[in-house]
């Protein structure tokens, strides 16, 4: 299959989307701080999306693409339930470790997720500028539940 010239893949698997919800209003006073707010800002982001991109690995799937706040991830046909082990996970660790406490402030930070399971095409598409396209029906769930 092609897309834009490029080579796809389709094929059926599980969709995990996990958007973090708390980053605006924390990210609007941190950065009035200059460099230590956006210091503490990118710790944050960087610890959170560390134990997410783990926590998806260990259960088998790939993310797919980092959007803003949130990610997404795929796990092959064949794990379903490890796709669903790793949402409980990331669920039960956003819901413990939510709380943010830093030397400008605390901020509660929480997890929504949507797991559908599908059709999923993904590839690389685009002429002079190239990107990674994740789509498809189990995408096209995941964000219509996540919203």
């Amino acid at each position: 299959m092609t897309l834009d010239g490029r080579v796809t893949n389709l094929t059926a698997g599980t969709v995990l989307l996990a958007d973090l919800s708390g980053f605006t209003g924390m990210t609007e006073v941190l950065l009035r701080h200059g460099r230590e707010g956006a210091g503490i800002l990118s710790g944050i982001l960087d610890h959170m999306f560390t134990r997410a991109v783990r926590t998806i690995h260990g259960f088998g799937g790939a993310v797919a693409q980092f959007e803003g706040d949130g990610l997404l991830a795929v796990f092959p046909e064949s794990l379903p339930w490890s796709a669903y082990h790793a949402a409980s996970s990331l669920l039960t660790y956003f819901q413990t470790n939510g709380l943010q406490r830093t030397g400008l402030g605390a901020w509660q930070i929480t997890a929504g997720l949507a797991l559908t399971s599908g059709e999923i095409e993904w590839g690389i598409a685009g002429d002079s500028r190239l990107v990674h396209l994740v789509r498809g029906q189990a995408v096209y769930d995941a964000y219509h539940l996540s919203r």
